[in-house]
């Protein structure tokens, strides 16, 4: 499958009291990594489900953050994990994007 690009930022507060992963091309999804909840992450994952299946293409996030911090470290792993699980989930997707236009 033919990929597409998106930038992941880091959206850092003041004192950094909150610290969000921001996806501007994805509806602006975000995550908020200095609250508990997980609902943010949950939802992130249906917005990249949703739009790789209405594009028809894989989606290869890149780290777009100058900062060489703590948040920058978490956000590059994250980066490197969700574009891992998008590609090993290639088949899967071709699968029902099959369906979807049967």
């Amino acid at each position: 499958m033919e990929s597409i690009r998106m930038k992941f930022k880091v959206d850092r507060s003041e004192n950094n009291e909150t610290v969000k992963f921001l996806i501007p091309d994805l509806e602006n999804g975000s995550v908020n990594i200095t609250d508990s909840n997980t609902q943010d992450i949950e939802n992130l994952f249906n917005l990249i489900f949703q739009e790789v299946i209405k594009r028809k293409k894989l989606i290869e996030f890149e780290l777009d953050d100058s900062n060489n911090d703590l948040f920058n470290e978490v956000a590059n792993d994250i980066v490197i994990q969700i574009n891992s699980e998008i590609k090993n989930a290639e088949s899967d997707f071709k699968k029902i994007i099959e369906l979807d236009n049967a």
